[in-house]
């Protein structure tokens, strides 16, 4: 009798335990369920390769914010730095003398080295970011707040306050093209995530990473250079960024600079649900991945069934709150049974 009952309750456990390690995947198919119930339009391939399309600009962002968080830190800039990177690479393909609408295209440089010069922008945004915070220890929140704020004025000044029109069809497989059914964002989206992952899990930069925002001071003590792997997080945050924009800037064949407004919140958003914690050392590209498209779905329902954007928003903040909420739950629990 005994024994059935310690199999129950072992049973039980390891139920709970699946259940709390693929909470996300769970919540993933009970919200694919519910849409298709919702909307019979929400089964498509069709609006399935467009829900993957619209998570994986978001999901790029997210990546770079997982590396940041992972370190302890917080990366406020990156729609900035996205909106920035598409104006950017559209000035450069008008000799960056535009003052209005400008039909002839005249690159200043070969499509790749414009591509490449905007990708290393974002990254010297992620640079200066890194550096005021892990030398000069100022606080992530505020430094990237004050980057967000500059990177797009930078953006607005560039473009003139107007949209720059037109970047040719150089880049238009980037952000239109497909691969099969696949759009290419999407695959680039989860080829990076992957490599990211990779990176993570089996490097001693990935290691390291995860030491730096585990226990600074013990990461320091065993020959670490805390300061070198935080702005590297920095860094890839702010060249993610610029890809993102680069993509936006391709696939509407434009530089806005109004572009990817918000965005930073979606990427925090998907990076605390997919379990990294905030205060560093703890998370993974593939809980990231799995958030951005539960994030995603439920977007794509609420667009189907008719609700407008704004309510959308405070949704997404409420979002945010329960995942924090559960990170903390959930991290009491660990000391528990730690101790």
């Amino acid at each position: 009798m005994t024994h059935d009952i310690n199999k129950n309750r072992g049973g039980l456990a390891r139920i709970v335990a699946f259940v709390r390690e693929q909470n996300l995947l769970i919540i993933l198919i009970a919200l694919m369920i519910i849409s298709t119930i919702a909307s019979p339009v929400f089964f498509t391939v069709t609006n399935l390769m467009n829900l993957a399309r619209q998570a994986s600009y978001t999901g790029i962002l997210s990546i770079g914010m997982t590396y940041v968080a992972l370190t302890g830190g917080l990366d406020l800039s990156v729609g900035a730095v996205a909106a920035f990177g598409g104006v950017f690479l559209a000035y450069m393909f008008h000799y960056g003398l535009y003052s209005g609408y400008v039909v002839t295209l005249s690159p200043i440089f070969p499509t790749p080295v414009i591509v490449l010069i905007t990708l290393l922008s974002g990254a010297l945004f992620g640079a200066f970011n890194g550096v005021l915070i892990a030398k000069a220890k100022l606080a992530p929140f505020i430094v990237s707040l004050g980057t967000m704020v500059a990177a797009r004025g930078m953006a607005y000044s560039l473009a003139g306050g107007r949209t720059i029109f037109g970047i040719g069809p150089s880049l238009e497989f980037l952000g239109s093209g497909y691969v099969g059914r696949f759009p290419v964002p999407v695959l680039i989206w989860l080829g990076t995530a992957l490599l990211a992952q990779l990176v993570l899990r089996f490097t001693v930069y990935g290691r390291r990473i995860y030491a730096v925002g585990g226990d600074e001071e013990s990461a320091r003590l065993s020959g670490v250079n805390v300061d070198l792997y935080k702005i590297s997080a920095y860094v890839i945050s702010g060249a993610l960024a610029a890809l993102v924009g680069i993509m936006m800037a391709a696939r509407l064949d434009q530089g806005e600079p109004r572009q990817a407004e918000g965005w930073e919140l979606d990427a925090i958003a998907a990076t605390v649900i997919g379990g990294t914690s905030l205060s560093g050392g703890r998370g993974a590209i593939t809980g990231t991945v799995m958030a951005c498209f539960v994030l995603a779905t439920i977007t794509n329902i609420l667009n189907l069934v008719g609700v407008h954007p704004f309510p959308q928003q405070v949704a997404k903040g409420a979002i945010i709150i329960v995942g924090i909420l559960m990170q903390g739950l959930a991290g009491r629990r660990s000391k528990k049974a730690n101790m």
